[in-house]
């Protein structure tokens, strides 16, 4: 507290902190009689609580003297910078203690000042920062680097951790969540504001180690966003640290499943969740829960786009790939940076395609197609990616693109290569074109027979061959024509 006996006006502190809510005061001291120290005057009303210091001094000091000489006795706290000194020499002070600063810098993002929280740069991000990605159906992920994030404190304990999603938009769907078992820290989860509360003193290791468990997942099939930053702020009790944020990608399953049939298919299919669809339309098989052989397959089919919405005549889908992650095909002054969500398509006319833009296309070619949105294929950009990959003018029927290096049937398989099939080959061959350079008039590369598949029923209400590449890439499987 700071007296202005001549004004009538006082200044309370607490930690340093202006927190004077009238100071307003008498101005008749007692100065002939003993004074008591939290007591009233006369009277039995007595301040409850603990007095740890107790100095009087007859100098009137600024704001900036007493938060430094809480500071200076605070023993989590560093001095930075200081400013000119005050006077004392009109003054006395019951301690010997030197005239202190009068202003100090503080600097609460300091190790040694405040809680820290460090993510290492193993997943590609900068500073305290981490990355991940989040599968759609595949589960609970990590958000924090669940091996070398570190938490630092220069005391004993914390009294909480922090987890936030700053863009939840998925209410119930969405869920942080932590492993505390072991600790005395309790965990809370609000869907509504998107906080992850980690509270509870314990020491500052058991706060690491539930730090490294904390995951996100989001349990339907549509998330609104197709990311999140999910900021990480520790504290003390005292103070708050650094803010660590994540940035967490949000992309389709790698059991996504693209296709296409031979003909139309009328009403009733028979697939589950779609009645009928025509020959020029992709189709996803996918779904939460869905599995696939050698035990039971099971998942939802859905029409994501009709090729003849932007064809300049009827045609239909030849063969597909959905791209899952971001990926350069080509090489030197001719490649093309593929990106998630990218269909690589073929079709069995020449045709023109128009939506956001045009493009020449003939059933010999390979054309990319980006929706303009992620996951609404209603319009987007077209490219042509492979012009005539085997030179001989041949419709290309099956498409699939390996995205990781992956050895099938004791093959290596390299990621950028492509494996095609063409209309009109003896068998049901399968060929691996490594691309050199792609793009129109600059396709170039080499191509050779990999592996034969056999055609095989797929039976429903309909009867209809399909022929699928026995390739599952890192992030998707994709046909030929069904």
């Amino acid at each position: 507290m700071e007296v202005d006996r001549a004004s009538g006006l006082a200044t309370i502190y607490h930690n340093g902190v202006d927190v004077t809510v009238d100071g307003t005061i008498r101005t008749d001291f007692n100065t002939s009689s003993d004074w008591e120290i939290g007591k009233m005057e006369a009277g039995d009303l007595w301040f409850k609580g603990v007095i740890d210091e107790f100095r009087i001094g007859n100098v009137d000091r600024s704001a900036d003297w007493v938060e430094a000489s809480y500071l200076s006795q605070n023993g989590a706290f560093t001095f930075n910078t200081y400013a000119a000194e005050e006077s004392s020499a009109t003054g006395v002070e019951s301690t010997d203690m030197a005239a202190p600063v009068a202003a100090i810098t503080r600097d609460d993002a300091n190790p040694t000042t405040a809680s820290t929280v460090v993510f290492s740069d193993s997943s590609g991000a900068t500073g305290n920062d981490f990355q991940a990605t989040f599968n759609i159906g595949g589960g609970a992920v990590s958000v924090a680097d669940a091996i070398d994030a570190t938490l630092t404190d220069n005391t004993t304990n914390l009294a909480s951790l922090l987890v936030t999603v700053t863009d939840i938009q998925g209410g119930a769907l969405e869920v942080l969540a932590a492993d505390t078992s072991g600790t005395s820290i309790g965990a809370v989860w609000d869907s509504g504001t998107g906080v992850l509360t980690l509270s509870g003193a314990d020491t500052v290791a058991n706060y690491q180690q539930v730090l490294r468990t904390v995951t996100y997942n989001h349990t339907g099939a549509n998330p609104i966003n197709a990311s999140h930053s999910i900021t990480f702020v520790a504290n003390d009790g005292t103070n708050s640290g650094n803010t660590a944020t994540t940035s967490l990608s949000i992309v389709q399953s790698v059991r996504r499943l693209w296709l296409s049939t031979e003909g139309d298919v009328g009403s009733p299919s028979g697939a589950p969740d779609l009645d009928s669809w025509t020959d020029a339309e992709a189709l996803e098989f996918s779904g939460i829960g869905q599995t696939f052989e050698p035990t039971v397959t099971s998942g939802s089919f859905s029409s994501m786009f009709n090729i003849d919405d932007f064809a300049s005549a009827a045609t239909d889908v030849q063969g597909l790939h959905i791209v899952g992650r971001d990926i350069t095909v080509g090489g030197g002054a001719n490649t093309f940076d593929l990106k998630a969500g990218d269909v690589i398509a073929a079709v069995a006319d020449n045709v023109t395609l128009t939506s956001t833009d045009s493009q020449d296309v003939q059933k010999r070619d390979v054309f990319v197609y980006r929706p303009d949105a992620v996951d609404d294929y209603s319009s987007g950009t077209f490219w042509l990616l492979l012009d005539d990959p085997f030179n001989d003018n041949t419709s290309v029927s099956g498409i699939s693109l390996v995205e990781q290096d992956t050895t099938v049937g004791g093959i290596l398989l390299k990621e950028g290569e492509f494996l095609l099939s063409e209309t009109g080959k003896a068998g049901d061959d399968i060929y691996l074109f490594t691309a050199d350079a792609v793009g129109e008039g600059t396709t170039s590369g080499t191509e050779s027979t990999r592996s034969t598949t056999r055609s095989r029923p797929w039976r429903s209400r309909a009867t209809m061959p399909i022929r699928l590449t026995p390739i599952r890439s890192h992030s998707v499987s994709t046909s030929a024509k069904m």
